[in-house]
């Protein structure tokens, strides 16, 4: 008789100790994975670009709305009230994905009302809805990934759900650039952002499904609230917090261009850009995720930081050689970095989990992503656009003369981010502290 495949038999290999609840939990989580990470696939990359680009929007502009989702997390500060509650979790994770997937079906319909609003102007305000609304659900799946998922098996389980986001996106991610090329403008951003919208709201039912017992099967009291003074006193708490603000930065400063480049300059179709770029770095990602969850399972997650981020770094410094209508130094970028990007998320949700305290977790993890997401990646994306507008002020759309290279506005914001990036990596990276496994 056949055994039942699932989520987690395919990406990760659940020891037999676990109890029958937990495992449930563990495959909706991972199965949830699937429409969240093709919601985040449209919602942050090349269609979101392409959509902004169609709407007319600057560089300027441009770096606002990509920031909007960062800056939302200081809603993570209310929202940890709500979860100092007891059961209170897939509740509030059902509700707020819920309506964030009403207001991202929203955005792909505001060209449709093109000739009675300003599409930028209600953009930004549904997006700001939306951004807080994420905050919500990115703060309470992270408290409950560390109330479900035992800590021996941390690292190779969060491999595992991202290798099912990976796939989700190999699949998806051909159909959505095809209706965006194929499709006439704007009713591909409007079948493209509805299906986006309805993959949000899949992964909020899903969620909701998922039982709040904590890994040792042991029933959970609600927490005590912690003062933030407590977590000020951390020391070890306020060097994770400084370094992720640092590192985020640094890699959103220019990450949220490369798309841009790729679809503007170089002179890409989404088509191209998804097979050429995104499949390709989904392939190598796939196969990369299982050695650094167990990389970091093994070795921490200093020495992965030092291993992995010095990578990202000098792949950012490819860029210098990038000319229109040549695909090669794109491919390149997105196939090495395929083998360390995914490192940044992977450890980003390990060391939230495993380098704060159980106590009060929910609160930690609302003062991380106010500190991290809204200094770090919000102010980074905003920093970018201005960056970007003052080289543009300052040559347009001709190229500076660096060490024999001549670079555009692009590429002088790729290598400054690249350079940042190995600062972070020297100067701070040494300074963290990791806690004692449970």
């Amino acid at each position: 008789m056949h055994k039942r495949i699932s989520l987690d038999r395919l990406f990760l290999p659940i020891e037999s100790g676990i109890a029958g609840l937990n495992k449930k939990n563990l495959s909706l989580l991972m199965a949830s994975m699937v429409f969240s990470s093709v919601w985040l696939m449209i919602t942050t990359e090349a269609p979101f670009t392409g959509y902004l680009s169609y709407l007319g929007a600057s560089d300027l502009q441009y770096g606002v709305m990509m920031s909007l989702p960062y800056l939302g997390a200081a809603f993570q500060l209310i929202g940890a009230r709500l979860l100092e509650r007891a059961h209170l979790k897939t509740k509030l994770y059902r509700c707020a994905g819920i309506l964030k997937g009403f207001l991202w079906t929203a955005v792909g319909l505001l060209p449709l009302f093109h000739g009675c609003l300003d599409p930028i102007v209600f953009a930004m305000i549904l997006c700001v809805g939306a951004a807080m609304f994420g905050a919500l659900v990115n703060m309470t799946l992270t408290t409950l990934l560390g109330i479900v998922v035992p800590g021996g098996i941390l690292g190779r389980y969060l491999s595992g759900r991202s290798r099912v986001g990976t796939a989700a996106n190999l699949v998806f991610g051909l159909v959505v650039s095809l209706l965006l090329d194929h499709l006439l403008a704007p009713y591909n951003y409007v079948v493209v952002f509805s299906f986006a919208g309805l993959c949000c709201m899949a992964d909020a039912l899903i969620v909701g499904k998922v039982q709040e017992l904590p890994a040792n099967g042991l029933s959970k009291a609600a927490p005590k609230p912690i003062r933030a003074g407590r977590l000020l006193k951390d020391r070890a708490f306020r060097r994770y917090v400084g370094f992720w603000v640092a590192w985020n930065f640094s890699y959103y400063l220019a990450s949220p261009f490369n798309a841009k480049y790729c679809l503007g300059p170089l002179g890409m179709s989404f088509t191209q850009f998804t097979v050429c770029c995104n499949y390709l770095y989904y392939a190598i990602t796939l196969c990369s995720l299982p050695f650094w969850g167990s990389f970091i399972d093994r070795f921490g997650c200093r020495k992965t930081i030092y291993v992995a981020f010095s990578g990202i770094g000098a792949v950012g410094c490819l860029w210098l050689f990038a000319k229109p209508g040549q695909m090669l130094v794109p491919v390149l970028f997105y196939g090495l970095g395929g083998t360390v990007w995914c490192v940044v998320e992977l450890l980003n949700q390990h060391m939230m989990i495993s380098q704060t305290p159980e106590e009060g977790r929910q609160q930690y993890v609302a003062v991380y992503s106010t500190c991290a997401l809204v200094l770090g990646q919000g102010m980074a994306t905003l920093a970018g656009g201005v960056v970007m507008g003052a080289i543009h002020g300052w040559i347009g759309e001709g190229r500076l003369p660096v060490a024999g290279l001549a670079l555009d506005k692009y590429q002088l914001l790729f290598i400054l981010a690249s350079f940042l990036r190995f600062f972070v990596i020297l100067f701070l990276a040494p300074r963290l502290q990791e806690r004692e496994k449970a």
